[in-house]
């Protein structure tokens, strides 16, 4: 009996090594194998290195296909840390659980998760969710639940969010929805969906989407929209598809609008509007092919095909009253 158990065992080794030699080793200070629940369990100083991908964790255990006997995920408990290292950059993701699939090389961090990427000791990029997806294979991370995203200065939020990673572990491109966020000093842009590119440090906000911008004085300006496009680099925001903007008493509609900040306090306090357009404040509206608002100071200037409207024009109707006395 004990012969059957020693010889099962090492099957159950001579699979894994022909399996995984060239890509997979495991380190633990005690090792185990059931067959009847095809479990390995690892405890103490657990290291599994998987490619260039490393994981430890005070203990975990490896699932096998009860007709191969080769491994094809492994569970990793105790707040386990995954972690690739390339020179002076490392990425890095913490997590209550983290599962592993040997078979589409998918790693799941549960609970909690956290991930971190550094260039030489110094946070680049920040992601925490409740749970995080990473596929080693198209380097694409995928995060559920509380999104939160840090990167640079910028601060972007969401229920689901994707981070798209290049060659050298770079984030390029980061997708969120779901009350979706991104702030950016005293800019805030929200919308059903966003998209961030780290390399042109653009955002684009569609469906619902909505900006404001604070002044130094604590006023808001406000955009709605059903597209917008913020460029960090300029401080420009595109805003397209029944366009409105508030600004104190401004009110202002139209099919396009370009807002830009000042260029010495980088402050938003242009508005363009273009196409036919129309602007309401003290009691007044203007419509007209182009309409400029200017926050500080504040004013407006409307052109093309300009038509005010003022209604209840009191002194207007007094005269005519006069006039049909007489």
């Amino acid at each position: 009996m004990k012969k059957k158990i020693f010889l099962t065992i090492c099957l159950f080794l001579a699979a894994i090594t022909i399996a995984y030699a060239a890509n997979l080793t495991i380190e633990a200070d005690h090792q185990s194998y059931k067959m009847e629940e095809d479990k390995a369990k690892f405890d103490g100083n657990v290291k599994v290195t998987v490619d260039e991908v490393i994981i430890k964790s005070p203990r975990a255990e490896a699932l096998t296909d009860p007709k191969t006997h080769k491994l094809n995920e492994a569970i990793f408990f105790d707040n386990p840390v995954a972690f690739k290292q390339d020179k002076n950059k490392r990425s890095e993701v913490r997590s209550n659980v983290m599962k592993l699939s040997l078979i589409t090389k998918i790693l799941t961090a549960d609970g909690n998760s956290k991930t971190t990427i550094t260039e030489t000791a110094k946070p680049t990029t920040t992601i925490t969710a409740d749970k995080q997806e990473y596929d080693t294979k198209t380097r694409i991370m995928k995060a559920t639940g509380n999104v939160v995203v840090l990167h640079d200065d910028i601060k972007a939020t969401g229920n689901v969010g994707y981070a798209y990673l290049d060659e050298n572990n770079d984030v390029k491109q980061v997708e969120l929805s779901g009350n979706a966020k991104i702030v950016q000093k005293d800019n805030t842009v929200e919308g059903n969906k966003l998209t961030y590119n780290t390399r042109s440090e653009i955002a684009i906000a569609t469906g619902n989407t909505y900006t404001n911008g604070v002044m130094d004085d604590g006023s808001v300006l406000k955009v709605w929209a059903g597209l917008q496009q913020y460029n960090k680099k300029t401080g420009i925001v595109l805003a397209s598809r029944n366009v409105r903007v508030k600004y104190q008493e401004y009110d202002a509609k139209g099919p396009k609008a370009t807002v830009y900040p000042d260029p010495k306090t980088q402050k938003l306090n242009q508005v363009i509007f273009t196409g036919r357009s129309t602007i309401i404040t003290e009691g007044r509206s203007i419509e007209a092919d182009k309409i400029t608002m200017f926050l500080n100071p504040k004013n407006f200037f409307a052109d093309g095909n300009v038509k005010t409207f003022i209604p209840n024009v009191e002194g207007l109707d007094e005269d005519n009253k006069k006039g049909k006395k007489k």
